[in-house]
């Protein structure tokens, strides 16, 4: 995370959940909502949280992005997103929580962690039901 940055003082990143949005367990093909529970810092304007997933956890994961939430303020927030869980039994959701810059952190935009000062960004590695 950015190396300027400090805890509740700065863009943190305090908890990510991914849940059914039908309420049952996470399965292949239905919608999924991750939700990111984030510090904004001062009115949050400056403030993007970059929301990614992967099917593939292993050696190179191909993080594909969901979508980009600006928080409408500062302090605690809490952020969602929505999406429909690809087929595979292990998957990942990611976070990228930044402070102006670009998403990825590249001209093109792409990459998933913008590697600002002041940036953070987490993972979570979780399981979903693949068969009927």
């Amino acid at each position: 995370d950015g190396n300027d940055g400090t805890y509740h003082g700065d863009e943190s990143i305090d908890m990510i959940t991914v849940s059914a949005v039908d309420g049952g367990l996470l399965q292949a093909g239905d919608m999924a909502e991750i939700e990111a529970k984030v510090w904004a810092y001062n009115d949050g304007d400056g403030d993007t949280a970059d929301f990614y997933y992967t099917a593939d956890v292993n050696s190179n994961p191909n993080w594909i992005l969901i979508d980009s939430i600006k928080p409408l303020g500062g302090g605690i927030r809490a952020l969602t997103v929505r999406y429909t869980l690809p087929a595979s039994a292990v998957q990942a959701a990611r976070v990228n929580f930044r402070w102006k810059g670009k998403q990825g952190g590249t001209s093109d935009g792409s990459g998933s962690c913008s590697g600002g000062n002041y940036d953070d960004a987490d993972d979570l590695v979780f399981s979903v039901v693949t068969g009927g």
